[in-house]
């Protein structure tokens, strides 16, 4: 693959890149066993549509429900199946594919939209949240449809496309709330840079504003109690709850997960964004690139370490920044390829372009491969199976009892659920007891106590995945 298109070719480039990334989104849809976020898409998904209207403007959740009513029409034609639930996420994956392709051709070149459709189809992250009934993927999709309008008015001066821009980035506040507003605060960081440069963009920006806040009043109300002032929210640190991460671990942790949590392509990654960065400096005064890739991560970098120190921030909430890190990587690797090119100048070009496509595609293989060999979900399934093949027993025990609805998606017999230390206290401990204990009790608020319990209380039988399965003494 050379760095120099026609039309023709580079269309058949994007339906081979596209057709990768269809088939890794496709490939083992089903074989992952849902887990508890799953099973809430499945169990809200079944509601009535004003239904899910009422429950998602009325509970403390940050997901509104936009993505429901999409799994509701999916499982309805594809039943309560993983498949059923995960198509949605992986069409929308799908999409964002080609979407890529053209903001990096509209701010820079087919080449670089080619870079980054590559780096979107075969990237770890993005493949695990398509395979995955949640609405991560749907948010990345819109917000960068968003974004590709905003750039296409910048350079038309269209007003429908400055329209489209702040409708689909209202409608992304019906998928996530606190999503929604760190992707707001990046495209608003955008519009501010090009207003200290142009004044006459500043009643535009206004007016983005306006139709965004207008578009998005049914669900104001639900946004602010919910994210904002209520400190009962479970998704607030101080509620009690314990799976937090906060400052820079919350950063580093971000970035781990983004870049396919392998050393290799972390490394890899982390160069090329580092060279794509230090290329892009001295073209910020004259190229949009560096004002939709540099500043806006960066302030919302800033924002969010104190926010995660209030708020509970996961690195899927920030799967929007991909758009702009693979910017920044795809300009990287491209500039890496003008240098060699131009200090290699006895290579042929499609060599040096074909061994940069092969080396980034060998970076991600090791991260792909244990994506579809290893359990990156916690096997509900499984451990049901493993349950069952033991003999001598009378009760199941859960501890803790959070994940009760899952459990019984795939063990289908009684089974008792603790939720407090009292109702465990009360629990006789025999030799026809198992307690199973998943690994996520290190985040249960009375872990210290549930532990205590069953180190005095039970013995190991085995270990599978992430579980304990323990017999009573």
């Amino acid at each position: 693959m050379g760095m120099n298109f026609n039309f023709k070719n580079t269309t058949i480039y994007l339906l081979l890149i596209t057709f990768v990334g269809i088939l890794l989104r496709i490939y083992q849809i089903g074989k992952q066993s849902l887990w508890l976020d799953e099973v809430f898409t499945m169990h809200v998904s079944q509601l009535s549509p004003y239904e899910i209207w009422k429950f998602t403007v009325s509970s403390f959740d940050v997901h509104p429900p936009l993505f429901y009513w999409l799994e509701h029409i999916s499982i309805s034609f594809l039943g309560l199946t993983p498949l059923g639930l995960r198509i949605f996420p992986a069409v929308f994956g799908i999409l964002t594919i080609p979407v890529f392709y053209v903001i990096g051709k509209d701010l820079y070149n087919e080449n670089l939209g080619l870079l980054l459709s590559i780096f979107i189809a075969i990237s770890p992250f993005h493949i695990f949240h398509s395979q995955d009934a949640r609405m991560y993927t749907l948010f990345l999709l819109l917000f960068s449809v968003s974004v590709l309008f905003l750039i296409k008015y910048i350079k038309t001066k269209k007003t429908i496309f400055f329209i489209t821009s702040a409708l689909i980035l209202a409608a992304t506040c019906y998928v996530h709330f606190l999503s929604f507003v760190l992707s707001s605060i990046f495209i608003y960081t955008i519009l501010l840079v090009l207003c200290l440069e142009n004044k006459s963009l500043i009643k535009n920006t206004f007016t983005h504003l306006c139709i965004c806040v207008i578009s998005i009043l049914p669900l104001i109300p639900t946004m602010v109690t919910t994210i904002f002032l209520n400190p009962s929210n479970p998704f607030y640190i101080d509620s009690g709850r314990n799976i937090v991460y906060t400052g820079i671990d919350m950063i580093i942790r971000t970035t781990t997960q983004m870049s396919g949590s392998s050393i290799p392509l972390s490394l890899g990654l982390y160069f090329l964004m580092i060279y794509g960065a230090y290329a892009m400096l001295p073209t910020v005064k004259n190229s949009i690139i560096p004002k939709i890739t540099l500043f806006p991560p960066a302030v919302i970098t800033i924002i969010s370490i104190p926010l995660s120190y209030k708020m509970q921030l996961e690195p899927r909430y920030f799967i929007f920044l991909l758009l702009p890190l693979f910017l920044i990587i795809s300009y990287g690797v491209y500039e890496l390829y003008n240098g060699m090119k131009t200090r290699y100048t006895r290579l042929n070009k499609k060599i040096i372009t074909t061994a940069l496509v092969i080396i980034i595609i060998l970076l991600h293989t090791p991260a792909i491969y244990f994506h579809y060999t290893a359990n990156t979900k916690p096997d509900w399934s499984g451990l049901s199976g493993e349950i069952s093949s033991i003999s001598n027993t009378t009760h199941i025990v859960l501890i803790p009892g959070g994940n009760q609805k899952l459990f019984e998606l795939y063990y289908t017999k009684p089974a008792i659920y603790i939720n407090t230390p009292d109702e465990l206290y009360a629990i006789k401990s025999t030799e026809n007891t198992l307690f199973v204990i998943p690994g996520d009790i290190k985040h249960d608020k009375y872990r210290n106590e549930y532990i205590e319990w069953i180190t005095n209380n039970t013995t190991i039988v085995k270990k599978y995945d992430v579980f304990e399965i323990r017999r009573g003494n």
